[in-house]
């Protein structure tokens, strides 16, 4: 298990997959939690699917193939 709030998260999660990691599910949604996701993914490139929108500017890499899938889940109107 890893803490997201340890600033050596993604070191950590390197570490224990062997940088190996190739796809991600991001269901937090926030700009740091979207960097977590994409930061995780090996060298060489691979995919995040978010269940929230896409924060363009959340990571700078190219190799990392980032999705949105939004939930059918409806907000209520006020």
């Amino acid at each position: 298990m890893f803490d997201y709030a340890d600033p050596a998260v993604v070191a950590n999660i390197k570490a224990a997959s062997g940088d190996s990691i190739r796809a991600a599910l991001d269901t937090i949604g926030l700009r740091s939690a979207q960097a977590t996701c994409v930061e995780v993914i090996a060298p060489g490139g691979g995919k995040v699917v978010h269940i929230l929108q896409v924060i363009p500017d959340a990571s700078a890499r190219t190799d990392v193939e980032r999705i949105c899938k939004p939930s059918s889940y409806k907000y209520p109107r006020s």
